[in-house]
C-alpha cells in the first residue's frame, strides 16, 4: 500500500508538459449566387441519355471537408471574376485549450482549439460580422465545432443568405474556411498561407 502511494506521489510531482502553441487561420467568403445564376453558371451532371442541368447547390460543393483545398481554389477563381469577396481573413495564435478572441473592424472571432489524443484539433469557432451584406446594421453570427487535421484547410460553415437590394432579392452564400497549425508544424514550413 505504501509503495503504491509513493508511486502516485512521484507521478504528480512530474511537471505537466507545456501547452502546444496553435495558429488558427480563418477565411470568410461571400459568394454572390444571384450573379452566378445571371451569368448562366450552372452545374451539369451526366445522366443516361445525355446531360442534365441541376440548380446551383454550393452546399454540396462545400459539404465534404476532404475537398476543402479545391473549394478554396474555386473561391479564389470566383473572387478574381468579382463573383465572391473575402470579408475577413484573421489569424489567431493561442495555446492548446485556451480561448482566443479578435475584433478587427466589423469582424469578431472567438476560437477555442483543443489538441486531441489522435493528433487532430477540435476547433470551436464563433464569428460575428457586422454590415457584411448590403443592409446597413445587419449582423451575421456563425458558429461551428469541428475536429480538424492540422495543416489542412477545412470548410467550417457555409450558409445561404438572402438580401433585399433595391427591390430585388439577392442570394449569397457565406463560407468559412479554417486551418489549424501546431507550432512544431510551423517550424517546418516557411509559408502557411494556402487558404488564399
Amino acid at each position: 500500500m505504501l509503495v503504491a502511494g509513493s508511486a502516485v506521489a512521484s507521478r504528480s510531482d512530474e511537471p505537466a508538459p507545456p501547452p502546444q502553441s496553435l495558429t488558427v487561420h480563418v477565411k470568410v467568403v461571400r459568394v454572390n449566387v444571384t450573379k452566378l445564376k445571371n451569368l448562366g453558371f450552372d452545374w451539369v451532371r451526366m445522366v443516361p441519355g445525355g446531360r442534365q442541368t441541376v440548380p446551383i447547390e454550393l452546399s454540396s460543393l462545400f459539404k465534404k471537408t476532404e475537398h476543402a483545398a479545391e473549394a478554396a481554389g474555386f473561391l479564389q477563381a470566383l473572387e478574381q471574376h468579382s463573383l465572391s469577396e473575402t470579408l475577413a481573413e484573421p489569424t489567431l495564435i493561442t495555446l492548446d485549450g485556451r480561448p482566443a478572441s479578435l475584433q478587427v473592424g466589423n469582424t469578431e472571432i472567438d476560437a477555442f482549439p483543443i489538441v486531441l489524443g489522435d493528433g487532430r484539433v477540435r476547433l470551436e469557432c464563433r464569428l460575428k460580422i457586422d454590415n457584411c451584406l448590403a443592409e446597413k446594421g445587419r449582423a451575421i453570427s456563425l458558429s461551428s465545432a469541428s475536429n480538424l487535421q492540422p495543416g489542412k484547410t477545412f470548410v467550417l460553415v457555409q450558409t445561404p443568405i438572402s438580401v433585399q437590394q433595391s427591390g430585388k432579392l439577392t442570394e449569397y452564400h457565406l463560407i468559412v474556411l479554417a486551418k489549424v497549425e501546431r507550432s512544431d508544424e510551423l517550424a517546418r514550413k516557411s509559408d502557411s498561407s494556402d487558404l488564399k
